[in-house]
């Protein structure tokens, strides 16, 4: 049995497809024709071309849809979290998810995870994005999984091993030295796995 051991994962396009449901919301409601395959931000109003003001409006009216509401989690997600648990492990979620998105976070977690999973918000008191690696690093995490390239480098220099997840806008990127690429949950599960137990 392992023990002291925590993995931390992001929410939002590790666990759920949250851009893949805010392209086809923007796309249905909007008249835009984004491509989830060729999304190269996670920064929406970048992806727009409008100020970060308009886009948290945007998002937040995605937080308020049904299309934000039928989120579901990725194929075999549940199972993987499963094994982690059944090896002792802890696992930890920090999300940047503001306003509703929150609310909404720990029901959504609970109804597809059960209630073992701690879930820590990224935001300060003012709505300000901490550095994740900072946050995991007050967590006890030892190992996490990323969609988002900068988030896995700001752990790293924490002294976290970082795993991503490889997802369109990082596909192209290259990775330094100690950020691990995986092509899927399973794969990230055999990888922490076999290094937890050397």
């Amino acid at each position: 049995m392992v023990n002291k051991v925590k993995v931390c994962l992001d929410l939002d396009d590790v666990l759920t497809g949250f851009m893949k449901g805010f392209s086809d919301f923007h796309n249905n409601n909007h008249g835009t024709s984004i491509s989830y395959d060729n999304i190269k931000t996670l920064n929406i109003a970048k992806l727009l071309g409008i100020s970060q003001d308009e886009a948290w409006g945007i998002v937040e009216s995605y937080y308020n849809s049904a299309d934000f509401d039928s989120l579901i989690p990725y194929d075999g997600v549940i199972r993987v979290l499963e094994e982690f648990t059944s090896l002792g492990i802890d696992l930890v979620i920090v999300t940047y998810r503001s306003g509703t998105g929150w609310k909404k976070s720990h029901d959504w977690l609970k109804k597809h995870f059960g209630s073992h999973i701690k879930l820590v918000h990224g935001l300060d008191k003012n709505g300000m994005r901490l550095n994740k690696g900072k946050v995991c690093a007050e967590q006890g995490v030892s190992f996490i999984l990323e969609d988002c390239l900068d988030n896995a480098i700001h752990c790293l220099e924490e002294g976290i091993t970082p795993f991503v997840l490889t997802m369109p806008w990082n596909i192209d990127r290259e990775l330094p030295s100690g950020v691990v690429r995986v092509k899927d949950h399973q794969e990230f599960f055999q990888k922490v796995s076999s290094l937890i137990k050397k």
